[in-house]
């Protein structure tokens, strides 16, 4: 698991009353982040923007890309894991981690946590999809709403077969607090 809080307490909110043969490990995220600012150097990209032709950034993302194939290959080594979890589709130093994830034969799941648009804000979230953002390139999206489903769609970001929508377990619990 790629850790961000929000997202943790949607996995341990998922996971309150269930037993479950699943061993959650976690990874800090800014781990990552230190590992792809290494390779990638004042790259002006963010987490919803991250399309480019600029061929030194695409040259130092394959680099990246390498790096993270060869950590996660020797982690496979010595821990037994089946894939990774994170917390948005959009996080520009998860994106080359979701493209080695099928090589390395791991699953990739996010469970897409932003979510929550005005409808006047969907259309700006369309175009930022359509015209800014990365694919998805893992294994399936676990998303909390329909609304979101049908953006990521029409937006190509990705399939409707790799969106499940699983609704916000935290939010199901704060509805059954008494």
């Amino acid at each position: 698991v790629l850790h961000k809080s929000v997202g943790i307490d949607d996995i341990t909110a998922a996971f309150k009353s269930k037993k479950s043969k699943v061993e959650f490990l976690v990874i800090k995220r800014k781990i990552l982040k230190i590992f792809y600012n290494c390779f990638v150097k004042n790259d002006h990209l963010n987490d919803y923007d991250y399309f480019t032709k600029n061929q030194n950034i695409l040259n130092a993302q394959k680099r990246y890309r390498y790096y993270l194939f060869k950590i996660f290959s020797k982690l496979q080594t010595i821990i037994n894991y089946n894939g990774f979890i994170n917390f948005n589709i959009f996080y520009k130093c998860e994106v080359e981690l979701q493209k080695i994830s099928k090589s390395l034969g791991l699953e990739f799941y996010s469970i897409h946590k932003e979510v929550m648009h005005t409808p006047s804000y969907r259309s700006c979230i369309k175009w930022i999809y359509s015209n800014t953002a990365n694919k998805f390139y893992g294994t399936k999206i676990l998303i909390y709403n329909s609304f979101e489903k049908k953006l990521l769609i029409e937006s190509k970001v990705c399939s409707a077969k790799k969106i499940k929508v699983v609704g916000m377990p935290r939010l199901i619990n704060s509805l059954n607090t008494k």
